[in-house]
């Protein structure tokens, strides 16, 4: 399947309504000033801006990189991240999204990872398409597809679930339901076209270019007779799946694995203490002890003075049920955090402990103000320089430093 893109010029054009429908939802959020407020798939960030002006801390995300500089452009906090790849811990009071969890299909990862953002006892209020949401257009755009010897159904980018389906996840994750409410909303829609061309890039990119104008015609001329009264005027077969979640308290934070279900163990993370100099020297000698022959001797973080470290207040160590999991090292300097060193033990490896710390400690430089979170890697350390660049992290520069090839980065907070 073809990712659906997103332009924030075209989105103003033709998706305005989206956030013009949006009242309902917000009545249900019930923002309080002083909040702390996630919005997950902010777009634009105009529905973003409403909860702010409520007197809310609010932080956007979203996956689209031309969205997240509409949103930036009207001053507001944003992260450029998929729900799939947040690492948000502990840090909010609710979690509010609007028209965006029906193109996350990754649901129970979307769904662990914002139990694991909010403090227990918190809201997880959103509006998304539900069972039967556009079923015309849908299958108009999936029937074109297949007169081009495709399966166009593969190219369908929505999860439209009935209220039983999500409450599931939601229950697996933690949460508590008190209220899920599939509700038909029929749609006027003022430009047919417009709406096809900003919605359906993961259809019309299995077509050729030069085709792709023909096949939106062709799809709106199959839905004209169902969705087009005699006036000209469309109004789409829109389905909204609306719900208000409160997270148990007996819920901490969760790791955002690929599906383990080790995933669902309790996570804490805490600064240290002198007891854990032992578990923290022995978690970097069994993370970093794999790439001494690839790097001809001990990476550093294998050598570091972690008394010392400790003694400053600059580890902190995550706890799975309780006992050690990895720990991460980190400290302001100038006008950005410094990450120095994160590491999990072999066994919890795979289960996005490491990208929880490293989100940990983006969170914990967002709270201080700081630009920024910097930080350098072994050349050598090819599965880290992946992990940064996907995690949003600029490489700024190599050199050779201490010893050491080294690779830089920077992410703006």
């Amino acid at each position: 399947m073809n990712p659906q893109t997103w332009n924030a010029a075209e989105y103003e054009r033709n998706a305005r309504f989206v956030a013009d429908l949006a009242a309902p939802v917000l009545r249900l959020l019930e923002p309080l000033a002083g909040e702390r407020i996630l919005d997950v798939g902010c777009g634009d960030g105009v529905l973003t801006q409403k909860i702010a002006e409520a007197g809310c801390s609010v932080v956007a995300l979203d996956s689209s990189p031309d969205l997240c500089s509409a949103a930036r452009a009207l001053g507001l906090e944003v992260v450029e991240s998929s729900a799939e790849e947040m690492t948000f811990c502990n840090e909010f009071d609710a979690v509010f999204s609007n028209a965006a969890l029906h193109w996350m299909r990754d649901t129970p990862r979307v769904v662990r990872n914002i139990a694991r953002a909010l403090r227990p006892g918190s809201r997880f209020v959103a509006e998304m398409g539900g069972y039967g949401c556009i079923e015309t257009i849908k299958s108009a755009l999936v029937g074109e597809l297949n007169r081009y010897g495709l399966d166009g159904e593969s190219a369908n980018p929505w999860y439209f679930p009935t209220p039983e389906q999500y409450a599931a996840h939601l229950t697996a994750a933690g949460f508590e339901v008190p209220y899920i409410e599939l509700i038909p909303r029929p749609t006027p829609l003022p430009d047919i076209m417009g709406w096809l061309t900003t919605f359906s890039h993961s259809f019309t990119a299995w077509v050729p270019e030069p085709e792709r104008l023909p096949y939106l015609e062709r799809v709106r001329d199959r839905i004209q007779p169902q969705l087009c009264d005699a006036s000209g005027r469309w109004v789409a077969d829109y389905v909204r799946l609306r719900f208000r979640a409160v997270l148990s308290r007996d819920v901490a934070s969760r790791s955002s694995s690929q599906g383990s279900a080790a995933n669902d163990e309790t996570v804490q993370v805490r600064r240290a203490v002198g007891t854990d100099l032992r578990d923290v020297r022995s978690c970097a000698e069994a993370a970093y002890g794999k790439y001494i022959d690839r790097i001809g001797k001990p990476p550093a973080p294998m050598t570091a003075d972690f008394a010392r470290q400790i003694e400053q207040g600059i580890v902190y160590v995550a706890l799975r049920d309780r006992r050690f999991a990895g720990y991460v090292v980190f400290y302001p300097e100038g006008d950005h955090a410094h990450l120095e060193a994160v590491a999990v033990l072999p066994e919890h490896t795979g289960k996005g402990l490491g990208k929880a710390l490293i989100g940990y400690a983006e969170q914990a430089a967002r709270r201080e103000g700081l630009k920024a979170v910097e930080l350098y890697t072994n050349e050598a350390m090819v599965e880290n320089l992946a992990m940064y660049a996907k995690m949003g992290y600029r490489e700024t520069q190599r050199k050779r430093q201490a010893g050491f090839n080294r690779v830089f980065f920077r992410k703006a907070l």
